[in-house]
C-alpha cells in the first residue's frame, strides 16, 4: 500500500495537468470538440488510476509471497517398467498467489545420461531448460486456462526415463522450501525378484548449507513384496531440507 500512496499523488498531479490543458482547449474549440476532449480526459484519468492500483497490487503480492503459488500437497511416483525403463510422475495441488498465473515451473534432475521425455496431462509443456549437473533442469508447464488470484489448480508432470547404460542412481528427492502439509512418495520396482525384501532409507540434508553435507538417515521404509513398492507420507515436513528415499538398485 505504500507504493499506492507514493504514486497516487504523482498520478493525480499528472491528471491535474491534463485537466488544465483540456480546460484551455475547451475555450478554443467547438462544443462537439469540447465533449470529445472531456471524454478523452476522463478515460485517461480512469486508465491512470487503474494502472496505479494494479501495479500496487502486483507489488504487494510479490512482497507477501516469494513464489508464484503455494503447494497444498504433492503426490510423486517413481516406477520401473523393467530393468532399464522408468516413469516419474508428480501431481501438485497449488494455490495461485499472483493476479494471473499462466504457467508454472517444474524442477527436475534425472541422474541418468539421457534426457527424459517430458509430458503433462493437465498442462502443455511450453519449454524445457537443461542446466549443468549442479542445478535442476526445468520444465515450464502452461495452463490451458490461467489461474486467477487464490484459485486452486492441479499440475501434472511426467518424465519417461531411460537407464540403458545403468548410470542412474536409485533415489527419489523432494525439495521442501516452504510449508506444505503432505508429500506422498511411492516407489514401484516391478523388475525386482519375488525374493527381494529390503527396506529403503529415508534421509534429508539442508538446502542452504555453506559447506557440502551428506544426507543424514532419519528413518526407514519397509518394502511391500506384494505390490513391489515403497509408500511413505511425509506429513508437515520441516522446510529448508531435501528429503530423499534411497533404495537398493
Amino acid at each position: 500500500m505504500r507504493f499506492l500512496k507514493a504514486n497516487l499523488l504523482t498520478g493525480l498531479n499528472c491528471i491535474a495537468g491534463i485537466a488544465s490543458v483540456a480546460g484551455i482547449l475547451l475555450f478554443i474549440f467547438s462544443d462537439k470538440t469540447n465533449a470529445i476532449i472531456a471524454l478523452t480526459a476522463l478515460f485517461v484519468f480512469l486508465a491512470i488510476i487503474l494502472a496505479i492500483i494494479l501495479i500496487a497490487i502486483v507489488q504487494f503480492l510479490k512482497k507477501e509471497h516469494n513464489s508464484d503459488c503455494i503447494k497444498s500437497c504433492v503426490f510423486t511416483t517413481f516406477e520401473t517398467l523393467d530393468s532399464t525403463r522408468c516413469v516419474f510422475e508428480t501431481y501438485r495441488v497449488i494455490q495461485n498467489k499472483r493476479l494471473i498465473l499462466n504457467n508454472v515451473d517444474q524442477n527436475f534432475k534425472w541422474s541418468g545420461s539421457k534426457m527424459p521425455i517430458i509430458s503433462s496431462e493437465c498442462q502443455s509443456v511450453k519449454s524445457i531448460i537443461s542446466n549443468d549437473s549442479n542445478h535442476y533442469d526445468k520444465a515450464i508447464l502452461q495452463f490451458k486456462r490461467p489461474l486467477l488470484y487464490n484459485e486452486i489448480g492441479l499440475t501434472h508432470f511426467k518424465a519417461e526415463l531411460d537407464d540403458h547404460d545403468n548410470k542412474a542412481k536409485p533415489h527419489l528427492d523432494f525439495r521442501v522450501d516452504s510449508v506444505i502439509p503432505v508429500v506422498h512418495y511411492r516407489v514401484i520396482l516391478r523388475h525386482k525378484p519375488e525374493t527381494f525384501n529390503k527396506s529403503a532409507k529415508f534421509l534429508r540434508k539442508p538446502i542452504d548449507s555453506k559447506t557440502p553435507l551428506e544426507y543424514i538417515e532419519i528413518g526407514s521404509i519397509p518394502f511391500d513384496a506384494i505390490t513391489k513398492s515403497y509408500t511413505y507420507n511425509l506429513i508437515d515436513p520441516e522446510p529448508g531440507y531435501y528429503y530423499r528415499i534411497l533404495w537398493e538398485k
